[in-house]
């Protein structure tokens, strides 16, 4: 036990500074030009100087620091205190809709609490955990003076519009009996921002940035004016967009990764035109996004952004598996619907695409589903409509832009229109351009050439019309999957087979061999795969390392902390590089021709590329790369590799996949020693319904020194949320 947990503790350092590194290059939170925001709670007042009035009494530390104490009046007293007695006897402190407002979250093994880290946004010293006495401690706040404050904008009436609201609306506050303050700011950022719909939008699966591999939501608000209160309908890129992200505080590679695990980042929201994360996710990371329109109307928007404005500039710790942009956005969800439950589904983790699928559960919630497609889709997608000698221009064109001769010999005006289009989507998949970057100067000249001859066809260019439907999030099968085995080990020429059963549970997300809809073709992301095994006891001398009457026993199997596959087919005109990556240990029936198992652990790394044909019904990939890693064999103690992985997966049916797998690699120890393994098994899927699977498989692995294992199986496996 004492080596296996050295073992994890080498995977997680391992798995930090890989990581850490590749987040140094691209940040969990984009940088974005600002938008109206809420201002934080303390920014419009200096320090409070010590109180007067009642100075016997000592005055709570209040999210909005109060300049000085005056007295309530008798009417002001009378009011409150008959607003306290109804809110009590009405427990209002225990209803969904109060709870939300603080952002309370279910808790499973302790009392529920808000998941606002900032003190500054409660009134009461333990309002976080205990939503009576923030309850009151902000109903009395309501009642104070305006004078009390450095501004009128910092009242609390100003600063928790959301709450005020509440209390209103519960309560019936009589006007003639609260302060007025103005709240200027409030109203001209609410004018500015208010809206009467939102859409969830979904940014699909990101492999290259560590941040971005399990996909992002976040939020659009369908912006109104007060001229027009449908002036946004036909430009929804002028929309307001809401999101949730991590504000990483280092650029340590190691640190990175601990802090993002650990809660070490602030969390914070923001928002921007939505325009800005259209270019950002379609253009710079060649990202689809899927829009999920909610039944949400002006009134649920308006307790949307009030809440937005209260929470502002406070922040969250961020969680990469919790508390992250997927989890907080369904707590604001929530508020601007409170006949809806969507965060109680989740209490350890959960990724974008599973809030997208709680949401689309709810009856009448989704009232629309759309697709934006990305640079590089919409470069595919014009792509795939050239025929043979259009595509032989394109080739061309791709290959030496700025020699291209523009000699379209026997095309016509049309298929001429055909591949300019397919030009002008080459250049913008290269510069990839967000707000913020400049055009690259080499394709400025090119794009001027290319826009001069397609204007000169005279041709209108056909509307792009996919969409993927097969790719839909929300369709997918749950990110969660457990799974029970059963099966025989064997070796070549011995008898008789040993049975085994094994216990799978996998936290996320989805393997080449899943049900393919709702997620891209050539994707595997495997996190946290942990495999229990329990081999029957052994009667026999085999050649599986098993020797006669070898007791029965329990063991972990597998364990892959990470394991990611992004088998990218060449298209033709694109020939992306596929790669592979993969942190874990496993246990070997046999140690290199000893009668003993032991665990391998390690690192494998590699990059090649794939084929797949038009439909990507069959997809094919090879990846030699490298390993390296420990193990407590004594020739192997630490080992490097040269090693391949391969694979061909057939998907003759939504419901079924076959695939065939090998795995080749030749170890070098640090004392010489150089050993050969390779294994090849065949599988075969079958989906009964969206998350209930059924796998039979064969196997059959060489280890050196000749220990040839055979290994059948069936599996039974169920995705879960």
């Amino acid at each position: 036990m004492f080596r296996l947990f050295s073992c994890l503790c080498l995977f997680s350092f391992l798995f930090v500074r890989v990581q850490g590194a590749a987040a140094q290059n691209s940040p969990a939170a984009p940088s974005a030009p600002s938008a109206p925001s809420a201002p934080s709670a303390g920014s419009e007042a200096p320090d409070a100087p010590a109180s007067s009035g009642a100075a016997e009494v000592e005055e709570p530390v209040y999210p909005v620091e109060r300049q000085r104490v005056t007295p309530l009046s008798s009417n002001a007293v009378s009011a409150l205190g008959a607003a306290r007695h109804r809110a009590r006897t009405e427990k209002l402190a225990q209803t969904s809709r109060w709870r939300r407002l603080l952002f309370i979250t279910p808790g499973w093994f302790s009392r529920s609490k808000s998941v606002v880290d900032s003190d500054t946004f409660f009134f009461a010293p333990d309002g976080r955990v205990d939503p009576e006495a923030e309850l009151e401690a902000s109903l009395e706040a309501m009642f104070h003076a305006v004078d009390d404050f450095a501004a009128p904008d910092v009242h609390p009436q100003c600063r928790f519009p959301a709450r005020f609201a509440f209390f209103k609306d519960t309560l019936g506050l009589d006007d003639a009996h609260l302060p007025k303050p103005h709240c200027a700011k409030f109203k001209t950022w609410f004018a500015n921002t208010r809206g009467d719909g939102a859409s969830l939008v979904f940014s699909s699966y990101y492999l290259n940035n560590p941040s971005s591999m399990f996909g992002h939501t976040f939020v659009r608000v369908h912006r109104t004016h007060a001229e027009n209160t449908t002036a946004s309908r036909g430009s929804p890129l002028l929309d307001w967009s809401v999101s949730f992200a991590a504000f990483p505080t280092t650029n340590n590679p190691l640190l990175y990764a601990v802090l993002g695990l650990a809660g070490g980042f602030p969390g914070r929201f923001s928002m921007m035109p939505h325009y800005v994360k259209a270019q950002e996710y379609n253009n710079h990371e060649s990202r689809d996004l899927w829009e999920y329109d909610l039944a949400i109307g002006q009134e649920g928007v308006t307790r949307m952004l009030a809440s937005l404005w209260e929470i502002g500039n406070e922040h969250i710790d961020y969680y990469y598996f919790d508390d992250n942009c997927a989890y907080i956005l369904l707590a604001l969800i929530e508020i601007a619907r409170v006949d809806v439950d969507l965060t109680s589904n989740f209490y350890f983790w959960v990724t974008p695409s599973d809030t997208v699928r709680v949401v689309a559960r709810v009856p009448g919630l989704v009232t629309n589903v759309s697709y934006r497609p990305s640079n590089m889709s919409r470069l595919l997608e014009r792509w795939e409509a050239l025929e043979g000698e259009e595509r032989e221009f394109a080739v061309l064109f791709t290959k030496e832009p700025e020699a291209f001769p523009f000699d379209w010999g026997p095309l016509t005006s049309e298929a001429k229109a055909r591949v300019l289009d397919v030009m002008l989507e080459y250049i913008d998949f290269e510069e990839k351009l967000a707000l913020g970057k400049e055009p690259d100067s080499k394709w400025a000249p090119i794009r001027e050439k290319v826009l001069r001859e397609r204007a000169g066809t005279r041709v209108i260019s056909r509307s792009l019309e996919r969409k993927p439907e097969g790719e839909r999030p929300d369709l997918g099968h749950s990110t969660n999957r457990i799974g029970v085995t059963g099966g025989l080990l064997g070796a070549s020429g011995t008898a008789p087979s040993v049975p085994f059963g094994q216990l799978e549970w996998r936290p996320s997300l989805h393997d080449l061999l899943a049900p393919g809809v709702g997620y891209p073709p050539g994707m595997e992301l495997d996190f946290w795969d942990m495999v229990l095994r329990y081999k029957a006891k052994s009667t026999k001398k085999t050649k599986i390392g098993a020797p006669k009457n070898a007791p029965a026993k329990l063991t972990l199997h597998k364990f892959n902390l990470i394991e990611i596959i992004s088998a990218q087919p060449s298209t033709g005109l694109l020939s992306p590089w596929s790669w592979r990556f993969r942190l874990g240990t496993e246990q070997r029936e046999s140690c290199y021709g000893r009668e003993k198992s032991c665990f391998l652990s390690g690192m494998a790394l590699g990059a090649g590329l794939t084929v797949a044909n038009h439909t990507r019904s069959v997809l094919a990939y090879v990846l030699p790369g490298v390993d390296l890693g420990y193990s407590d064999e004594r020739d192997m103690t630490l080992f490097g590799a040269l090693s391949a992985s391969s694979g061909v997966i057939l998907r003759p049916a939504n419901q079924v996949r076959v695939g065939l797998r090998g795995n080749t690699v030749r170890r070098f120890g640090v004392n010489g020693a150089a050993l050969s393994d390779w294994e090849a098994r065949l599988d075969t899927a079958v989906s009964w319904s969206t998350n209930f699977e059924t796998r039979v498989g064969a196997g059959y692995c060489a280890r050196a020194a000749q220990k040839e294992t055979l290994e059948a199986s069936l599996s039974l496996f169920r995705y879960y949320e």
